[in-house]
C-alpha cells in the first residue's frame, strides 16, 4: 500500500492538530519571562525522610521525555479522529447474495425415471432433490425459500438462511406431495405472496414437469401479476423426453411440459427459460439463476468504500500514553533502591 492511497474520511478533525503546538508554543515563551523575585529566607523544619521524598522527582531530562511522548500521542489521537482509511480492493467487497424462493413440481410426472446418477436411472424428484441440496450448501449468504405443488401449492419453507432446516425439508419433498396434477398457475400466485412481503424480494424459480391442467388460475395470468410486481419469474423444464415409459405412472406422465408456456411466463417477467436433460445441466443452470440474481441485486451499502484504518493510530498513542505513565514511576523505584 503506498502512502498517496491513503485518504481521511473526517478531516474537519485536523484542525485540532495546531493546538498541542500552540500550547507547547506557550509554555516555551512563559518560561523565557523572568520570574518574581524569591521569596526571602524564612525558618524551615526538616524531616529526616523529606530529603529521601525529594529524591524520587525524576530529573528535568526524564519530564521532558515524558512530556514529548504526551504531544506525540495527542497528535496520534488527533490523526485517529480524522479517520485514515484505504481504498477497498473490489474484491474484498461481499458480491450481494442471490434471494431466490424454489417452486417445485411435485406432479406424478416428476416420478419418470428419465434422469441417471452414475449410469442407473433415477426418477426426476431424486435428482432435483440431489441437486438442491448442493445448491443450498454452495450458496453463500442468501435465502432459500421452497414451495411445493401438485393439484394445490402448499409453502415448506419461507425464504431462509437456515440452511440445516432446508437441508431436511427437501429430503422430505416425495413425488405427489401435493396431489398428482400441476398446477403452474396457483404455485405462481402463492410464491409471489410470499416474495411481496420480503425485502429484499427473491426472484421465483419455477420446476416444471408437466403442463398445467384445464381450469384453475391461469398460468399467463399469474405471470402478469409477477411482471405488475416487478417480480422474475424463472422456468425450467424438467425431463429429456427418453427413457422409462412403462410403469403404473406412464399412462400420466408421457405429456412433457409446456416448454412454449413456461417461455412466455419467463420472457413476460424478464426471467429465463431452461430446459434440462440431466443432472449435470440442471446443476449448471441453478448456478446460472444464482449468478444472474447476484448482478440484479444492490450493492449493500452498509459497507463501505474504503477499509478504516483508524485503529493504528488510535493503538499507538494508547500504547505512548502508557510509557509515558510508566517512566516516572519507574524512576521513582530505581531511585529508592539505591
Amino acid at each position: 500500500m503506498k502512502v498517496s492511497d491513503l485518504l481521511l474520511t473526517a478531516p474537519g478533525w485536523l484542525w485540532l492538530l495546531p493546538l498541542p503546538m500552540l500550547i507547547a508554543l506557550w509554555r516555551h515563551l512563559a518560561g523565557r519571562i523572568s520570574p518574581l523575585p524569591p521569596p526571602a529566607p524564612r525558618r524551615a523544619l526538616f524531616h529526616p525522610r523529606a530529603i529521601r521524598a525529594t529524591a524520587t522527582v525524576p530529573p528535568t531530562g526524564i519530564l521532558r521525555l515524558r512530556e514529548g511522548i504526551w504531544w506525540v500521542a495527542l497528535l496520534l489521537l488527533v490523526v485517529a479522529l480524522a479517520g485514515p482509511a484505504r481504498p477497498r480492493a473490489e474484491s474484498t467487497r461481499p458480491s450481494p447474495a442471490p434471494e431466490l424462493l424454489f417452486l417445485i413440481d411435485t406432479s406424478v410426472a416428476m416420478a419418470l425415471r428419465d434422469y441417471r446418477i452414475e449410469g442407473r436411472p433415477v426418477e426426476r424428484m431424486e435428482v432435483l432433490r440431489d441437486r438442491l441440496h448442493r445448491f443450498v450448501e454452495e450458496v453463500e449468504g442468501g435465502r432459500v425459500g421452497l414451495v411445493v405443488f401438485g393439484e394445490e401449492a402448499h409453502t415448506l419453507v419461507p425464504p431462509t438462511r437456515d440452511t440445516a432446516l432446508l437441508h431436511r425439508m427437501i429430503q422430505r419433498i416425495p413425488t405427489t406431495l401435493a396431489g398428482r396434477e400441476s398446477a403452474l398457475g396457483d404455485a405462481v400466485l402463492l410464491g409471489l405472496k410470499l416474495a411481496a412481503r420480503r425485502q429484499p424480494r427473491p426472484a421465483l424459480v419455477l420446476f416444471s414437469a408437466a403442463p398445467p391442467p384445464p381450469g384453475g388460475i391461469p398460468p399467463m395470468a399469474a405471470a402478469e401479476v409477477a411482471r405488475s410486481l416487478g417480480i422474475p419469474l424463472h422456468t425450467v423444464a424438467l425431463g429429456d423426453g427418453e427413457g422409462e415409459r412403462g410403469g403404473p405412472a406412464a399412462r400420466l406422465v408421457h405429456q412433457p411440459p409446456d416448454t412454449r408456456l413456461l417461455e412466455a411466463m419467463a420472457e413476460l417477467t424478464g426471467g429465463g427459460h431452461w430446459q434440462v436433460g440431466d443432472g449435470q445441466a440442471l446443476a449448471v443452470t441453478l448456478a446460472t439463476i444464482a449468478e444472474g440474481d447476484r448482478a440484479l441485486r444492490p450493492v449493500d451499502r452498509r459497507i463501505p468504500p474504503h477499509q478504516s484504518l483508524y485503529a493504528w493510530p488510535l493503538a499507538l498513542a494508547l500504547l505512548l500514553l502508557a510509557v509515558a505513565e510508566a517512566i516516572p514511576a519507574t524512576h521513582r523505584r530505581r531511585s529508592s533502591g539505591r
